[in-house]
């Protein structure tokens, strides 16, 4: 009876061997490098890691983004554990710098007929936290699952009749951390592109994207990571200290999620002092593009979150003083709408284009 439990003893001490040096590991970073200086990618996770058990460092040292609280936060929760199951394959990404920019809020003022806030290059929902440096107290995770929207031109601008290539129009639709204030400079973000062009001979052109971006760099593409209209993502941007972000994007129709550790350019430091959920006409050569007829934009779960578990949401109330959420419409170069936010319930936004995008 004495050798039977020895044996069963030593059949149990060979596996926690094996398992405790991989445990030790994990704490380590496994993040590689990318064609891209600055920017790192998680490309594997152990098949035996508990992403539901596993400490915040060790979901760190794996490319996770943290991890919400079930019971304080359980729709959070159940979009995390959707976007970080194992059914999720992830990709090393192949990065591709482009000349595009997705600004910091430009041109802010209020509109006359419906009080909202207005922007050249952003609609959306920015929630204005405060602060002047990065610390347990600021804004340090924001997440939002959308689906991507189909692009188009205005309506009747593309015909048979066209003799020549007509300028491309653009979309896009993200989350992010500053660049909302005019005490931050930068801006921590990830989203999709939706671009169309109107070819000689009336074809319509478009184009579908993935990227990552901390201001004041331009938009790094996805080029590995095809998204299309229709497609169900899921983009969640956190930082762990003012000089390492994290962008994870999963894609629900592919089944495939890209995550990438950034670092900002120059010195470059992020505050966490706003929080936005935003369609935007990026900068193209250094002149605002022309909006994409992106149609309607659905986003659900949109929330973001500070070090201390502080929630935000875009259309929630909160006591006057704490933080400002406000919705905030874009204009056109002649100062007309052309593109607008409405809340559907706290975490929900449903954006449509209107005006001369239209």
């Amino acid at each position: 009876m004495k050798y039977a439990k020895r044996r069963c003893a030593a059949g149990l001490l060979l596996p926690l061997a094996a398992v405790l040096p991989a445990a030790a590991a994990a704490a380590a970073d496994t993040s590689t490098p990318t064609n891209v200086p600055g920017i790192a990618s998680f490309n594997s996770v152990p098949p035996m890691f508990n992403r539901i058990t596993a400490s915040p460092e060790m979901l760190a040292a794996y490319g996770f983004p943290p991890r919400p609280d079930e019971a304080t936060r359980p729709a959070a929760y159940a979009q995390w554990l959707r976007a970080t199951s194992p059914a999720i394959r992830r990709i090393a990404p192949i990065l591709k710098l482009t000349n595009i920019h997705h600004l910091t809020l430009r041109d802010p003022g209020r509109s006359k007929i419906t009080n909202d806030a207005t922007s050249s290059n952003w609609s959306g929902y920015v929630a204005d936290w405060g602060g002047s440096a990065f610390s347990a107290t600021q804004v340090d995770a924001i997440q939002g699952y959308w689906a991507v929207p189909s692009a188009n031109v205005a309506a009747g601008t593309c015909k048979t009749t066209t003799s020549a290539n007509q300028p491309a129009v653009f979309s896009s639709a993200w989350v992010g951390i500053d660049g909302a204030t005019s005490a931050s400079s930068d801006l921590l973000q990830s989203g999709t592109e939706s671009d169309a062009q109107c070819l000689k001979g009336g074809k319509l052109a478009v184009n579908y994207d993935a990227w990552i971006e901390w201001v004041p760099n331009a938009e790094t593409v996805i080029t590995n990571f095809p998204v299309g209209p229709g497609d169900g993502m899921y983009v969640e941007v956190s930082a762990s200290s003012a000089t390492a972000g994290l962008c994870y994007v999963a894609d629900y129709h592919t089944d495939v999620a890209v995550s990438v550790k950034m670092t900002p350019p120059g010195s470059t430091k992020l505050i966490g002092d706003s929080a936005e959920w935003v369609v935007e006409r990026p900068e193209i050569n250094g002149a605002l593009a022309t909006l994409a007829n992106y149609g309607l934009v659905f986003m659900d779960g949109a929330e973001a979150v500070t070090g201390k578990e502080v929630i935000i949401q875009p259309a929630a109330s909160y006591t006057p003083g704490t933080v400002s959420s406000t919705p905030t419409d874009m204009l056109d170069n002649n100062g007309k709408v052309i593109s607008i936010p409405s809340a559907v319930g706290p975490s929900a936004v449903l954006w449509q284009v209107t005006g001369s995008a239209e």
